[in-house]
């Protein structure tokens, strides 16, 4: 193990939490931030740094503003993988993001996290000029599966966008045998 520029080196076995927590303090949260993809970081700390607590909001907040959009995508991803609700809200910040990749990674988080709080929120993403994104959330709200998530999905069927339709109606039909399965 050792430290090569603001990367780890992992040689023979996994970093142990003090390792992580030495190495983390030794370089700083934000290299970790520049350094590493922060869906990793948020995966390998999950058991070192509390969910809620202020190294791993320091962590993902530093992320999610930075410059770069690769460590905002990063972060977003954990976020969602992390599936803490406290980050809802700033989840819901990002589906106005200009950029559409970041649109993109913030509708994977919320389908991820399968809350919803954010079904309101994901349908104005049904109308973005972005299909990758309008697909996406079809997808989310599908996972998310809710009365009004399912409602979403039927407005979906008469879109003039074949692809979009036909992803609604798939989602609509797996819906369906989700809840033959609950019955039986």
């Amino acid at each position: 193990r050792g430290l090569v520029g603001s990367e780890m080196c992992i040689r023979d076995r996994p970093m142990t939490g003090q390792i992580r927590r030495q190495s983390i303090s030794q370089i700083g949260l934000r290299s970790c931030v520049c350094g590493w993809s922060v869906e990793v970081l948020g995966v390998s700390l999950i058991p070192v740094i509390p969910r809620s607590g202020s190294e791993w909001d320091l962590l993902c907040h530093s992320a999610v503003n930075a410059y770069f959009n690769i460590h905002r995508l990063s972060a977003i991803t954990a976020m969602g993988l992390n599936c803490d609700p406290d980050w809802l809200p700033l989840l819901i910040r990002e589906l106005a993001n200009p950029a559409p990749e970041i649109r993109l990674a913030t509708v994977n988080a919320l389908g991820e996290m399968e809350n919803e709080a954010a079904v309101t929120d994901l349908a104005e993403l049904l109308y973005d000029e972005d299909r990758r994104v309008r697909l996406a959330t079809i997808t989310a709200l599908a996972r998310i599966s809710g009365p009004e998530a399912r409602e979403c999905l039927v407005l979906c069927l008469d879109d003039p966008d074949e692809e979009i339709s036909t992803a609604a109606e798939q989602a609509l039909a797996q819906l369906a045998r989700m809840d033959s399965l609950d019955i039986l």
